[in-house]
């Protein structure tokens, strides 16, 4: 492999480009499937150790390095005696294991010098191990489109963040499958009051229809009677 630092400024003509980007992004597919895996791995454990959605989906963001990141789940499961400790613990594991990116960053100054420090920075915040290697091996066969560096570090990115959050979702889901079985029994066991409450309704309204029915027909006997009656006192004045 031939050093960065080797090559003169003067002979590389650095350019950023979306082509150079889809390069980068296209070439690092081989990479992502286990890159995922790892990151379904991580959202397991962040799981086990209590983490939130929120809090194992920032720390994949932020932290972005999947040895620190099961480092710091194992600071932060052991607990120290305060706050303080604890911070402090997180940070030293992190910038120990992390501290080869400075390496890999000075070995990309030749390629990425010539860039605006926003296109620097922001290449070299989404630069992996296996983004590093392919940008250096693209860079040996003649690549000098800087957008390959940051297409190769977001085709890494990507991936690592979707497996945590596939992890945490499908929590999401089990929680709501639970959810959904435990619906049905509570229904079950409302629906005897629910008929009960059928059931007596429906006798109020037969029990109110009988008495009706009684009232009604104690009123057509009785005027029967006084018809009955009547007709009896006009046959016998017409008799007299």
């Amino acid at each position: 492999m031939i050093p960065l630092s080797g090559m003169s400024e003067s002979t590389v003509a650095v350019t950023f480009t979306r082509a150079g980007l889809m390069r980068g992004l296209l070439r690092t597919q081989g990479l992502s499937i286990g890159i995922f895996v790892y990151g379904l791995a991580f959202g397991l454990i962040a799981e086990q150790a209590k983490l939130s959605t929120m809090q194992a989906v920032m720390m994949s963001a932020i932290v972005y390095s999947g040895t620190a990141q099961l480092a710091a789940i194992g600071v932060l499961a052991a607990g120290a005696s305060t706050l303080l400790a604890t911070a402090w613990a997180l940070i030293a594991t992190i910038f120990i294991i992390n501290a080869r990116y400075i390496l890999f960053s000075a070995t990309m100054r030749p390629w990425l010098e010539p860039l605006p420090p926003h296109k620097a920075y922001g290449t070299l915040y989404f630069l992996g191990d296996g983004s590093w290697l392919l940008a250096m091996k693209a860079y040996e066969d003649g690549e000098r489109d800087a957008g390959f560096v940051f297409g190769s570090g977001i085709g890494s990115f990507a991936p690592w963040l979707i497996g945590t959050w596939s992890t945490s979702k499908s929590r999401l889901r089990s929680r709501s499958t639970q959810l959904d079985r435990g619906r049905p029994k509570l229904g079950r066991a409302r629906e005897p009051r629910a008929r009960t409450t059928r059931r007596s309704t429906r006798s109020c309204c037969l029990a109110m229809t009988s008495r009706t029915s009684r009232a009604s027909a104690v009123t057509l006997e009785s005027s029967s009677d006084q018809a009955r009656s009547a007709v009896a006192s006009e046959e016998s004045s017409r008799v007299r």
